[in-house]
């Protein structure tokens, strides 16, 4: 299995029985270290983990470029479509569905989970 990395990509959320897709662009390095630093523990655990939270938020928000057409409604008004504007869209997926660009955020920064020393078994 090859892990293909490009500028864009889409993650499908599941939402209860619904899937969204999200479109996103691929966060800058320093974009992606800023966030890891923000995320590293340094307080009480409620500090941390609303620091963890905001961070994915922030990255999730900067990185996210549309949801797939059809797939989210916020106040009767779709996402937009694949190339089109339409201002205020992100601040309207912030106030009314802010677990989307946390999962995104989340995403794009998560740590490899399993890392093994060696090789591959024969």
């Amino acid at each position: 299995m090859t892990l293909r990395i490009g500028k864009e990509g889409e993650l499908r959320l599941r939402v209860g029985d619904d899937e969204i897709r999200v479109r996103y662009r691929r966060p800058a390095m320093d974009e992606v270290i800023e966030t890891m630093v923000k995320k590293m523990p340094r307080g009480g655990e409620d500090e941390d983990a609303l620091r963890a939270l905001h961070a994915n938020l922030e990255l999730g928000l900067a990185c996210v470029t549309g949801v797939g057409e059809g797939d989210l409604e916020i106040d009767g008004a779709p996402s937009p479509g694949a190339g089109e504007e339409r201002g205020g869209w992100k601040d309207a997926l912030a106030e009314r569905c802010p677990l989307i660009p946390i999962a995104l955020g989340q995403y794009l920064s998560a740590v490899p989970s399993h890392v093994r020393e060696g090789g591959l078994k024969k």
